[in-house]
């Protein structure tokens, strides 16, 4: 009598052994997804940091100008109310 070798499981596509620097389609867009939200936050963050200093420059020179324009409108003896319920006094010279 003839002996039967046993069957073997039908075996499936082979396995390809991972090498490094393998990855997969969705670790790919998962990743450029992760770096372009990184990259558009730094440039808010970057625009949004110009922006207040632009608008801090700005108002120091918005009131070194008003000083200016006291200090030039007290010369010329224009008054300046800066509290209406106050009583404001000019003193006017006379020769």
């Amino acid at each position: 009598m003839e002996t039967v070798p046993a069957a073997e499981p039908p075996a499936g596509p082979p396995k390809r052994a991972r090498r490094f620097g393998q990855f997969s389609l969705l670790s790919l867009l998962t990743l450029m997804a992760v770096l372009c939200l990184a990259a558009a936050y730094l440039n808010v963050a970057r625009r949004l940091a110009q922006s207040n200093a632009l608008l801090e420059q700005a108002r120091l020179k918005s009131v070194e100008q008003q000083h200016e324009i006291d200090r030039l409108r007290a010369q010329l003896g224009v008054i300046t109310v800066t509290d209406p319920k106050k009583i404001h006094v000019l003193a006017l010279r006379t020769e």
